[in-house]
């Protein structure tokens, strides 16, 4: 496994045509200093799901006040 350290991350999650061969892609960037990067591409027929977790010191908790602090984020990387 890779641990990366960035200034900025963005996931992507697509929802695909009918007339591709998934149906959903999901893609994940990078972007340290002034360099950006795409690090994953993911194709999937599966529904994607994400967990909004935090660590609060002696174990880790599903977290509402998480989920909303990124949900309400929508600064995109430069292309």
């Amino acid at each position: 496994m890779v641990m990366l350290t960035v200034d900025k991350i963005e996931v992507s999650f697509e929802k695909q045509p009918l007339t591709n061969d998934c149906k959903w892609f999901v893609q994940i960037k990078v972007e340290k200093k002034l360099k950006t990067k795409t690090i994953l591409l993911i194709k999937t027929n599966n529904v994607p799901y994400v967990l909004f977790n935090e660590n609060i010191g002696n174990m880790i908790v599903a977290s509402r006040k998480v989920k909303l602090k990124i949900s309400k984020n929508t600064v995109k990387i430069k292309k």
